[in-house]
């Protein structure tokens, strides 16, 4: 389970009362929130004023908490299931009107293969230059080939509208040692302030 730090729960003690988790306010000691690390603090590490400084890059211009990385990731997590659940809706839409409509349905599928792939448009244009000199050809192995053209298409929006797994919190870990914890933070801020002076 992820658990602040005793020396930092004062300076956490805003943003944990403002709804952030414990693992927001320990991605927050060691990011920005543009999610680059922290590579300087003039502060010793393990105290108050370290993680008050860091936690500061955290507040809004009136003195409050942004928005936790947790939000942030399921409010993107949101949108995208919303976005494609529009796009389910427009494909069912469409596969509906293909049995009704099935020229122009063979059309519209043509046109969003084509703009999903730009490889598949340079085929479509070329079959569409080629048919006049194609027409006395046999008329059912054109219809598979487009068929063909269809399923294709059909299997990348299905590939593109994979859903998205609800966000949930991480399974509670077995309880850490926060000595070791912290040893294994120092460690890796050690390696990288001596790459960043190389």
């Amino acid at each position: 389970m992820f658990e602040v730090p005793g020396w930092a729960r004062e300076a956490a003690g805003r943003f944990l009362e403002a709804g952030w988790w414990e693992s927001d306010v320990l991605y927050a000691l060691d990011n920005r929130p543009d999610g680059t690390p922290w590579l300087y603090n003039p502060f010793p590490y393990g105290t108050g004023d370290w993680a008050q400084y860091r936690l500061a890059g955290w507040l809004d211009g009136h003195g409050r908490p942004i928005m936790p990385r947790s939000a942030v990731l399921e409010q993107h997590a949101r949108q995208l299931r919303k976005q494609q659940q529009r796009q389910r809706r427009h494909w069912a839409v469409m596969v509906a009107n293909a049995s009704a409509k099935p020229v122009q349905a063979a059309q519209w599928a043509r046109f969003v293969l084509g703009m999903a792939s730009p490889r598949a448009a340079a085929v479509i244009l070329a079959r569409q230059r080629a048919a006049p000199q194609r027409a006395e050809r046999d008329v059912e192995a054109e219809k598979l080939r487009w068929n063909q053209a269809d399923e294709a298409a059909q299997a990348v929006l299905d590939a593109a509208l994979s859903p998205v797994e609800r966000w949930s919190p991480p399974p509670p870990q077995q309880e850490l040692d926060p000595r070791m914890v912290s040893l294994v933070r120092a460690r890796e801020r050690a390696r990288r302030e001596r790459r960043q002076q190389r």
